[in-house]
């Protein structure tokens, strides 16, 4: 059975011809009914396990309306998907506030789920080494970014700050990001 048509969603973003096969409904009603996002450890060390990982997997070989599709559902499935929440806020262009609600949102799912993590390594936790934590490091960079363009420079900073406090390498370049910012605004990042 297949259904398409076009659809406006609750949140303003519409979907056009939308498509599910039954394995896929079948898909999703095994998602629905598994836990949200939860940590789990593999060989790579501890990452976010959700019911909207397939669609994650998938949003990221799609582009246009076809990886909004893939947001979407990965949002239906699990409505705490960092990856899928990050996703989100790209889209969302005309509304600033709502941009920058989306991106604290997933934020704050990532200190929520790190925050046991982070206890449990102590001192000895290396973020960007365990690849399951750049999902929550780039959903900060994109909170302080929106935060910029936002002209909440405390906030940007502080998220900026601190990326580089979880990774004094800063494969991110988030200290670009801080020295930039004065810059922007009149002052020189030296002074």
């Amino acid at each position: 059975m297949v259904y398409a048509g076009l659809f406006l969603a609750e949140d303003g973003l519409i979907l056009f011809a939308r498509t599910f096969t039954a394995n896929r409904e079948a898909s999703m009603r095994t998602a629905s009914s598994k836990l949200a996002s939860a940590i789990a450890y593999g060989a790579l060390g501890p990452y976010v396990e959700s019911p909207g990982d397939e669609y994650v997997a998938t949003m990221g070989e799609a582009s246009g309306l076809q990886r909004l599709a893939y947001v979407k559902l990965a949002l239906e499935a699990d409505p705490d998907n960092i990856e899928a929440l990050v996703a989100k806020a790209g889209y969302i262009t005309s509304d600033k506030e709502c941009r920058l609600e989306v991106l604290k949102r997933a934020v704050k799912v990532g200190s929520r789920l790190w925050a046991p993590v982070e206890k449990e390594y102590g001192k000895e936790m290396s973020w960007w080494d365990f690849p399951g934590t750049r999902p929550y490091m780039r959903a900060i960079y994109a909170l302080g970014r929106a935060c910029e363009e936002a002209v909440d420079l405390a906030t940007a900073q502080h998220c900026y700050e601190s990326l580089v406090r979880m990774n004094e390498r800063d494969p991110m370049g988030a200290r670009f990001a801080i020295e930039r910012m004065p810059v922007a605004h009149g002052a020189s990042p030296r002074a």
